[in-house]
């Protein structure tokens, strides 16, 4: 019995530090995502004033 607790107290760890890293994955995602639409902005921006001026 207590081989299954061992066992069971493994998967618990090996799926909360999974979880855990898909969720700083998640959150680095929507931080470049947010990052690459400023960019974005940023370069048109610039290419309308460089086609302007």
């Amino acid at each position: 019995m207590k081989k299954h607790i061992r066992v069971l107290g493994c998967v618990f760890t090996m799926a909360f530090v999974l979880m855990n890293t898909a969720h700083a994955a998640m959150a680095e995602k929507v931080c470049l995502k947010d990052a690459t639409k400023e960019q974005k902005e940023l370069i048109s921006e610039y290419d309308n004033k460089g086609s302007s001026g």
